[in-house]
């Protein structure tokens, strides 16, 4: 199936045909609303290919390649649809932060702007029962029962989908201080710093004037300040 900007594509064992006809057109909203957040649009057609789920404590729902403009789902076929949309539409943010930011930035960014970003872009489709984006909620919790975990922790070291769910929350609720605090064009000088992917490879001091750990501190003391 085509839309207007995706090409949907369905292996054996993956979500179901006709219910990924059901959020195909759903998926352009999706661009729209990252579009709206990031400030610009897809740069061309993109490939969204439904697989068999991964299995193992460090499976993954979601992959983007967006040098090759494909996004990969791994979904058994009864899954929610609407669950699957809301991987997709974090999924479609990463391939709209490679459109805005550039092939290279982006494929080197620091994973705390990549994945942090991209939660707070699709923050539409992750909402709790208040309207409230779930990271903000999540964050302040884990800040509240001392759980915190430290920026630049590593999912190499630990891929499990609940440290990642955990630090993804972490890292967009940071993103948003980030915003709150500096604004915009400091976030984008800091995302094309980046020397590469590991967390906190990016040149916060060079930036902001300040290392990581200082913006940490600053952001756990705003996050202490949030009434969610």
């Amino acid at each position: 199936m085509r839309t207007y900007s995706l090409d949907f594509y369905w292996a054996p064992g993956g979500f179901e045909p006709e219910a990924i006809k059901s959020i195909a057109l759903p998926s352009e909203l999706a661009i729209l609303t990252g579009t709206a957040q990031i400030g610009a649009g897809l740069a061309g057609r993109v490939s969204i290919s439904f697989e068999p789920p991964q299995q193992g404590p460090c499976a993954i729902r979601g992959l983007t390649l967006s040098a090759e403009r494909t996004i990969i789902l791994y979904y058994e076929p009864e899954s929610d649809p609407q669950r699957v949309l809301r991987i997709l539409a974090h999924e479609l943010f990463h391939q709209l932060q490679h459109d805005y930011y550039g092939r290279e930035a982006h494929l080197r960014s620091d994973v705390i702007l990549l994945e942090g970003m991209a939660v707070w872009g699709s923050a539409a489709y992750f909402l709790d029962e208040t309207g409230r984006p779930t990271y903000q909620r999540a964050a302040k919790q884990a800040l509240e029962n001392g759980e915190l975990l430290p920026l630049t922790y590593s999912l190499e070291a630990d891929c499990r989908t609940t440290s990642r769910v955990n630090i993804y929350n972490q890292w967009a609720s940071f993103v948003e201080y980030l915003l709150e605090a500096y604004g915009r064009e400091g976030l984008d000088a800091v995302y094309v710093s980046s020397s590469g992917r590991p967390a906190g490879s990016s040149d916060y001091q060079g930036v902001y004037g300040k290392p990581l750990s200082e913006l940490e501190a600053e952001w756990i003391a705003w996050l202490a300040r949030q009434e969610y």
